[in-house]
């Protein structure tokens, strides 16, 4: 019985070599395109975001700026958004399934690894749980924060800065104050 499963073991390996050297080909290409990309600064200043993340990332983005209207546009292609449901009295909120799903999953990784990168996001993730959210809609609520600052670096071809950011949400809240 052993003998048989050591060869099974040696046949899985010696079917599994060439399969890694694909995807190690796939890794350098992926690199490669990256690093030539214009947007490429931009996807890799994100805290958090390893190079095959930023490069998916930056594929769902695309290179047309003119392709998203708004940040609530990308929001809904990427399936972060909440659907309302609205009929005279009735009025419910759902889950958005009608998206492109690999574009929300891309999101909802870069959401989860910004977790441990980026102390606003932390915070932020936690304020949702405490609330009673549960984990995949907190990093969903995230992933529309992130997605509102994604979408005016993008337009405006600028990396991210936190401290900018901060900055300006101190200055939005102080607005609402007034």
């Amino acid at each position: 019985m052993a003998r048989s499963k050591s060869k099974l073991a040696l046949a899985l390996i010696a079917q599994l070599k060439p399969l890694i050297e694909q995807i190690q080909s796939y890794d350098k290409e992926i690199a490669c395109f990256l690093a030539r990309h214009p947007d490429s600064s931009l996807f890799r200043s994100l805290p958090g975001v390893a190079e095959n993340l930023a490069a998916r990332m930056l594929s769902e983005f695309g290179d047309n700026r003119t392709r998203y209207e708004n940040f609530n546009s990308v929001q809904c292609e990427a399936g972060t958004a909440p659907l309302t449901k609205e009929s005279g009295g009735y009025r419910h909120v759902i889950f958005r399934r009608a998206c492109n799903k690999h574009f929300r999953d891309a999101l909802h990784l870069f959401a989860f690894s910004s977790l441990s990168h980026c102390l606003w996001a932390k915070k932020y993730y936690d304020s949702q749980r405490i609330k009673g959210v549960t984990h995949s809609r907190a990093l969903r609520a995230l992933s529309n924060r992130w997605i509102k600052i994604i979408f005016a670096m993008w337009k405006n071809h600028t990396i991210y800065n936190e401290q900018r950011y901060l900055a300006d949400k101190t200055k939005h809240l102080l607005c609402q104050a007034a």
